[in-house]
């Protein structure tokens, strides 16, 4: 593909309102669109002829090398790959790779950028933040219990485990709590539960079966779980 954009029937890249680059049979790129170069900060000659995965982090460039090889092969393929500004900033960029055919003949591949480097980064630390909380919550010496709204126990860990005599969740995990409960103490529980479902916070001593059917005396703290969505 010699010509700077592509011909016939194949749409002009220059009316495109995103990032667009496109690719010949040899990975190189043989046209950008505006946006792509404002964004990246380089001139054209920097970037026109050169390969596309060059363009990539190192680290990237073998994934690079892989998403134009599915499509010049006709598949499209999409990834996450990280470009270096001219300014020096480290972006996170959606790629998508369609190929680019003539006469039923693939003569490149068209490839759409779209910058996540905000939502990457944000779903970096939401993750990080739920690796910790899930680190705190296996560790933690006091029992911690879930439940849904209607009473059914969605996780516990392994301090709770030990309290309901066993090592397994499985037997637990996903059955209604309350039969748990001693007879007697499932009214008041029931009474709490209903409480903290409402958005209240509220505390309760009460009585357990465990496995093995031994009454344990147990003192619950119980918080609202809240969504901020």
């Amino acid at each position: 593909m010699d010509a700077p954009y592509p011909s016939r029937s194949l749409f002009d890249i220059s009316q495109t309102k995103g990032m667009v680059a496109v690719i010949n049979e040899q990975s190189c790129v043989t046209a950008i669109n505006e946006n792509l170069i404002l964004f990246l900060g380089f001139a054209p000659r920097q970037m026109l002829h050169a390969p596309l995965p060059t363009l990539v982090v190192r680290d990237e460039q073998a994934q690079a090398q892989s998403l134009c090889n599915d499509a010049l092969s006709g598949n499209p393929a999409y990834g996450h790959l990280a470009f270096t500004t001219s300014a020096g900033e480290r972006k996170i960029m959606n790629v998508v790779l369609t190929p680019q055919t003539s006469d039923n003949f693939i003569k490149g591949a068209y490839v759409f950028l779209k910058d996540v480097t905000e939502t990457v980064i944000k779903n970096k630390k939401v993750h990080d933040s739920e690796q910790r909380l899930a680190a705190l919550f296996n560790t933690a010496l006091e029992s911690i219990q879930v439940f849904a709204l209607n009473g059914v126990l969605l996780d516990i860990n392994g301090a709770g485990l030990q309290i309901l005599g066993t090592s397994s969740s499985t037997d637990i995990v996903g059955k209604p709590y309350l039969p748990f409960v001693h007879e007697e103490d499932r009214p008041r529980f029931s009474d709490l539960h209903h409480k903290v479902c409402s958005g209240q916070s509220g505390t309760l001593q009460y009585r357990l079966y465990n496995q093995q059917q031994n009454i344990v005396w147990v003192e619950s703290n119980a918080v609202p779980l809240r969504d901020k969505y």
